[in-house]
């Protein structure tokens, strides 16, 4: 802690730098005297505006066609990926690695032989994911320097003016760097032109060292000692990442279901083929989920039924992650009362399989056996959502449980409705809100 202490005295003097245009020798970074394809979206003292212009004219990083640089936009692991492939010029390697079709191969066979810690290897759903600044300074740190630990390699990047960190209230190493946020193509194309001006774009020894040891190895095989590089807490999944897995999986579960549906006309009446369900299915749904619950209930999901065989696609409402683990995870959210069936909390179980996350679960738990406490905005989003704008009168006690007294506003109508369960009070007596 002193150590890091004191680095802070030194590393707040060049906190600037991050809202300052970068100025340096353009022979050292080998920015062109003339700078062409300059980002339409970002201005000459927008501190990566320099950065941005360097790694477009080098080809470490691509516009979008219309002269735009997207700074804030997050950057994949796989576009990251291909970043590391340009910015250190690694050839591409032998054909013995696995092909998967996906765009970023070349740059994940490349960076697997030199050992660079990487979550995608193996993991399609992985490199689509933006990546961590944590596991960005890793495996650049890893590649120029030395074979650090998180920690360590944050300390490097610190110490060599490469970032200035991020959350300056944190006094903790990860925290203060802002290890689990996001990183931004400002940011990724900052820290190579930094990297680029102290010399630290060459394979180091510890990385030609790997890619020796790792001939005649599969890429299965040298991928294994790559993912164990990986700092645990870069591993964790957030909340917010769970939040969009799940949310994304059961969009792709109900679609599949009433897209495929409309192509073959199928109904209530004309029940559904699960043999045409089933592959497709298999994309965002585990085989036991898929062959057991969802092949039980396919034909409800064209019934007229008041209740669907699925949950609310709402998972703003306390959503909370329970359990995590490297390939499996357990979270929920709160399905308000509908007026067609009570609240429930919803327990989404979802799993890898074969190497991508997919639904191995999903059930209902009734308000009644778990109450929860709701807050007046969580209700009041929900119901914006469902195009009913309402305006809170009053927040009160009725027979020991707190209700929330509200009306519409397009209209005189007025209820309540309970924190506890989600329940609806229809005749709402005057003496509750006046």
């Amino acid at each position: 802690m002193k150590n890091f202490l004191g680095m802070m005295v030194a590393i707040c003097l060049f906190i600037g730098l991050q809202s300052q245009t970068l100025a340096v020798d353009s022979s050292v970074i080998g920015l062109s005297n003339k700078l062409v394809s300059a980002p339409t979206d970002i201005k000459p003292n927008h501190y990566a505006y320099e950065a941005a212009v360097w790694a477009m004219e080098q080809g470490i990083i691509n516009g979008n066609g219309d002269g735009k640089f997207n700074p804030d936009d997050n950057v994949t692991e796989a576009q990251f990926a291909a970043m590391l492939q340009r910015f250190f010029d690694l050839e591409p390697v032998d054909n013995r690695f696995t092909e998967t079709g996906h765009w970023a191969d070349e740059a994940y066979h490349a960076l697997a032989v030199y050992g660079a810690p990487l979550g995608g290897y193996l993991d399609q759903s992985v490199r689509n994911q933006p990546v961590k600044r944590g596991l960005a300074a890793e495996a650049l740190v890893y590649l120029s320097h030395d074979d650090l630990d998180l920690t360590q390699s944050i300390e490097f990047l610190l110490k060599n003016k490469i970032s200035t960190g991020q959350n300056l209230e944190q006094t903790n190493l990860p925290g203060y760097f802002g290890s689990d946020n996001e990183l931004t193509r400002a940011q990724a194309v900052t820290f190579l032109y930094k990297m680029k001006e102290q010399q630290l774009d060459e394979i180091n020894e510890a990385a030609s060292g790997a890619s020796l040891e790792d001939k005649g190895r599969s890429f299965e095989e040298v991928v294994e000692i790559d993912d164990a590089k990986v700092d645990e807490q870069l591993n964790a999944l957030t909340e917010e990442e769970a939040k969009e897995i799940v949310g994304e999986l059961m969009s792709g579960i109900v679609d599949t279901f009433y897209r495929l549906g409309e192509e073959h006309n199928w109904s209530f009446e004309n029940h559904p083929d699960f043999a045409i369900l089933r592959p497709q299915l298999l994309n965002y749904a585990s085989k036991d989920f898929t062959d057991g619950f969802l092949k039980l209930v396919k034909d409800e999901f064209f019934c007229s039924c008041d209740m669907p065989p699925y949950p609310s696609e709402n998972l703003n409402i306390q959503f909370t992650l329970h359990e995590v683990a490297n390939d499996r995870f357990v979270a929920s959210s709160v399905e308000l009362d509908n007026m067609i069936s009570s609240g429930s909390t919803v327990y989404y179980t979802v799993v890898k399989e074969d190497g991508k996350w997919v639904m191995d679960q999903y059930r209902w738990v009734s308000i009644e056996e778990e109450p929860v406490e709701l807050a007046w905005e969580e209700i009041k989003d929900y119901m914006d959502q469902q195009g009913s704008h309402v305006e809170l009168l009053k927040t009160t006690m009725y027979n020991g449980q707190k209700i929330y007294i509200y009306k519409f506003a397009d209209q005189q109508l007025i209820m309540g409705v309970f924190a506890d369960n989600s329940g609806h009070m229809w005749d709402v007596p005057v003496d509750l809100y006046s």
